[in-house]
């Protein structure tokens, strides 16, 4: 966290006591959500994602029940089977019985969350998506969650609108910049400045300030 407070406080005069004057607990914790976020982005807002999940769960459901008809149809000596598994030391049943129990508990489970994720509306649209316009649907991509995270931690940290200003030979530049910069490279996944410019264009819209230094 210093060689990162060091690099923003080093690349401009806005920030002097950017080294004595931030949390490095609360940052650190910012910069871990920002790379969270980036992670479960998919989870929360894909809905091809979520459509997958639920047709998964029926064929969880129907596996198991497979399984249990099969062993109920072909009238298996069980006894046999049993005898392949070791006795349970809590139960003193066979493990073998425990594993049928799971299966019929699994065929359950999985129908049950069916039905949740069918009531709340769940079962084709992400959680982030339930209720939104279609139109309002995928607009964001992991990488302007990270970013935005990312400026929400310089913003909360630095207490100073992150934006991109530009060198005299209009290269990507500041102490936003710099902080975004060294963060990727303390994870060791390298953002150059242009890749941050570009980032945070992207997932701030048009309009964004550009200032020379």
């Amino acid at each position: 966290m210093e060689r990162i407070l060091g690099r923003v406080a080093a690349a401009g005069p806005s920030l002097p006591n950017a080294q004595h004057e931030t949390d490095p607990v609360a940052l650190a914790r910012s910069i871990s959500w920002a790379y969270t976020h980036r992670e479960i982005h998919p989870d929360l807002n894909s809905d091809a994602r979520s459509r997958n999940r639920f047709e998964a769960l029926d064929k969880v459901r129907r596996s198991a029940r497979a399984i249990l008809h099969t062993i109920a149809d072909a009238k298996l000596p069980i006894n046999s089977l049993e005898g392949y598994f070791p006795f349970n030391d809590d139960s003193g049943l066979p493990d073998f019985e425990q594993l049928m129990a799971g299966i019929r508990h699994l065929a359950s489970a999985a129908e049950q969350e069916r039905a949740r994720l069918r009531r709340i509306g769940r079962s084709d649209t992400a959680p982030l998506n339930v209720g939104k316009p279609e139109s309002d649907n995928a607009d964001t991509t992991p990488g302007d969650v990270f970013i935005k995270r990312l400026a929400k931690a310089y913003r909360d940290a630095f207490k100073e609108e992150p934006e991109v200003k530009f060198t005299s030979i209009r290269e990507a530049s500041g102490p936003f910049v710099a902080f975004v910069a060294a963060v990727s490279e303390e994870m060791e996944d390298p953002m150059s400045a242009e890749a941050i410019r570009k980032a945070w264009e992207r997932a701030s819209g048009p309009g964004q300030r550009a200032l020379e230094i």
